[in-house]
C-alpha cells in the first residue's frame, strides 16, 4: 500500500488527481491530438512520481478500437458519458460472403 499512496495525493506536479488526472475525457482524447499527448504524458510523470518501480515510460497513438471497423464502414457511436468508448451501431456484415463486398 505505501508504494502506491504517492499516486493518489492530490499535490502532483502536473495535475490533481480526481476520477480522470488529466481532465480530458476518452472522447476529447480520441478527437484531439494534443489531449491525448497531454494525458499520456501526465499518466507518465504520475507514475514515474508515484510507483517507484522499473517503470518504462511509453506513448502511443490511441485510434480507439474502432478504428479498423470504422475504414471498412462501420459507423461509430457515442454514448452520453464522455469517457464511455465507442461503439458500433451496426454490424456491416451479415454473413460470411460479404466479406467480399468491402472496399
Amino acid at each position: 500500500m505505501h508504494r502506491t499512496t504517492g499516486l493518489w495525493s492530490t499535490s502532483r506536479s502536473c495535475c490533481p488527481l480526481p476520477a480522470i488526472p488529466w481532465g480530458y475525457s476518452v472522447k476529447n482524447q480520441l478527437f484531439d491530438a494534443e489531449k491525448q499527448l497531454a494525458a499520456c504524458l501526465c499518466g507518465v510523470q504520475l507514475s514515474l512520481e508515484g510507483v517507484p518501480d522499473d517503470y518504462i515510460p511509453k506513448a502511443f497513438v490511441n485510434v480507439g478500437c474502432n478504428a479498423i471497423p470504422s475504414a471498412f464502414g462501420c459507423e461509430p457511436s457515442y454514448g452520453e458519458h464522455p469517457d464511455q468508448t465507442p461503439a458500433l451501431k451496426a454490424p456491416i456484415l451479415h454473413s460470411p460472403s460479404d466479406v467480399f463486398t468491402l472496399e
